[in-house]
């Protein structure tokens, strides 16, 4: 492969990784809305828009190796770098990939930042339940074989 077609075709592979990736810190935000906001509806729609985001950003980067490799270099991100190196004559293609690797790191803060106020909304839940069954929230017992298991007290919250 010449160059030239490495360095457009490369460029226009990265430039559209650069648009989903933007696309998925957007998505990002809506389930951190949705989460905080404990609105189903919000939260499916943006987990559905997540993962069509994520599997466009898969299809992207299977492009790109596929590329690489037609180019002779590695898949990995050292054999983007080295691509790059090669082909890109005014930078442009490491300017994007700088970009590129700039919002991938966004998503995953944002991804681990969701994850991280969904398991404190799972265990607010968790403890709600566990005072609506009339248990101690947190108490935690050793059963006969040695299990964890939960405390039931006997008091009861309500009668229906």
């Amino acid at each position: 492969m010449e160059r030239t077609d490495c360095r457009q075709r490369l460029g226009e592979v990265l430039v559209r990784e650069i648009e989903c990736a933007a696309a998925f810190v957007q998505v990002l935000d809506a389930e951190k809305t949705a989460l905080a906001g404990r609105d189903p509806s919000a939260l499916e729609a943006a987990v559905e828009a997540k993962q069509r985001c994520a599997e466009e950003l898969q299809e992207l980067d299977r492009q790109r190796e596929e590329l690489l490799k037609s180019a002779g270099f590695s898949p990995d991100r050292a054999g983007v770098e080295s691509c790059i190196q090669w082909c890109d004559t005014g930078n442009s293609l490491s300017s994007r990939w700088q970009r590129l690797l700039a919002l991938l790191e966004q998503c995953r803060d944002l991804n681990l930042a969701n994850g991280n106020l969904l398991e404190l909304n799972r265990r607010h839940a968790e403890r709600a339940l566990a005072i609506l069954r009339g248990q101690q929230p947190d108490a935690k017992l050793y059963g006969p074989a040695g299990e964890t298991t939960t405390c039931s007290l006997s008091r009861t919250l309500g009668w229906v």
